[in-house]
């Protein structure tokens, strides 16, 4: 990689974290996290749900995931304007899952086009499934509950990165 392309991609890497670091949630176990926390990791499967009806879909990444070489990170996106409800909607999604998975999920109630955009999420129908680099890359982009093909083209983004 030239110098330049080098520096190109720190300063972009630098600027992803920066505007995620500003977003603010709470894991379902109950800790405040920055978005930038839960997907700071050289590699970071990030599955975003948005309505609740796409629980059920979302509990189907843990254990595959776990398969991975990469750290989860599920981080449903809901709109500012129900944080009210926080309490209910949290407790509803954390007794559906163990205290070491509830770590890893973090509601982020938020004005959520900035970061749907930001990240390239155009649609809130599915989930959406990202493979983010550390610099910010998006190495693999997918919709919807685990499936055996969705895991085959993830492994094979995670191999086109030197990973197992």
């Amino acid at each position: 990689m030239s110098a330049m392309k080098g520096l190109l991609v720190l300063l972009l890497s630098v600027a992803f974290a920066a505007d995620l670091g500003a977003v603010e949630g709470r894991t379902l176990a109950g800790d405040e996290v920055s978005f930038a926390a839960m997907i700071d990791a050289e590699l970071t499967l990030l599955v975003v749900p948005f309505e609740r009806d796409q629980t059920d879909d979302m509990l189907t990444w843990y254990e595959p995931a776990e398969q991975l070489p990469a750290s989860l990170a599920v981080t449903p996106l809901l709109p500012r304007g129900i944080r009210a409800l926080r309490r209910i909607i949290d407790r509803g999604m954390a007794k559906k899952m163990s205290r070491a998975r509830q770590r890893r999920t973090a509601t982020f109630y938020v004005d959520k086009d900035p970061l749907k955009e930001h990240l390239g999420i155009e649609v809130e129908d599915e989930l959406a499934i990202l493979l983010l680099a550390r610099d910010g890359r998006v190495l693999f982009r997918g919709t919807g509950p685990w499936t055996s093909s969705t895991e085959a083209a993830l492994r094979a983004a995670l191999a086109s990165e030197g990973s197992p």
